[in-house]
This record gives structure tokens, sequence and C-alpha cells, in this order.
């Protein structure tokens, strides 16, 4: 849940492809290629995984 006054980091479509690009291609970890990218979370990474996955880019 959101708290008064949180801010939300938004990422660019192209990013998000790039990112998943690169989890499916190589064998890092969602966590160690989230903080190698500068995601604040790896569930933020696992879920655009699932959704590419899903067909949902």
């Amino acid at each position: 849940m959101a708290r008064k006054g949180q801010q939300f980091q938004h990422y660019s479509k192209e990013f998000k492809m790039k990112a998943v690009k690169m989890y499916e291609e190589g064998n890092k970890s969602y966590q160690l290629l989230s903080e190698e990218l500068g995601i604040k979370s790896s569930t933020q990474l696992k879920s655009w995984v699932r959704k590419f996955r899903e067909g949902q880019t």
C-alpha cells in the first residue's frame, strides 16, 4: 500500500524490454540484475518477465 507522499519510479517501455531481454538471455538472478540496472525491487523485474511471457508486453 502506498504511503502518503510516496514517490513512484516510472520506467520506459524500452527500459523494461531491455531488462526482460537481459534476464531471458543471461544467467543472472532477478536480484542481481535488478541491482545492476538500478531497479528498486527484484519483484518488479519478475513481474515484467511474467507479463512478457504471458504476451502482455
